[in-house]
């Protein structure tokens, strides 16, 4: 049920505040973080990933948004075994 509700909510704020938005970034993040929880390691990894790159360019490297993604995306890889450096 959350990652629906994630899911929806990130189609309204795409629509209402645009993709670059904050709490839209926010919002992706925390899908992602669901997934991981649901199991779904691969998809969040690359969430996370994707993620990342817009907090980058958005907020900048040392946002704690951008470096709370980054930790969570080492995470996510741990588990899942991701081998490639990020």
């Amino acid at each position: 049920p959350a990652i629906k509700l994630y899911e929806q909510v990130l189609t309204d704020q795409r629509r209402v505040l645009g993709d670059d938005h904050p709490h839209t970034l926010n919002t992706r993040h925390n899908l992602a973080l669901a997934r991981q929880g649901a199991g779904q390691i691969s998809l969040a990894i690359e969430l996370y990933q994707q993620v990342l790159i817009d907090y980058q360019r958005v907020l900048g490297d040392n946002h704690p948004h951008t470096l709370n993604t980054r930790h969570n995306l080492a995470l996510a890889g741990q588990e899942g075994g991701l081998e490639r450096e990020q």
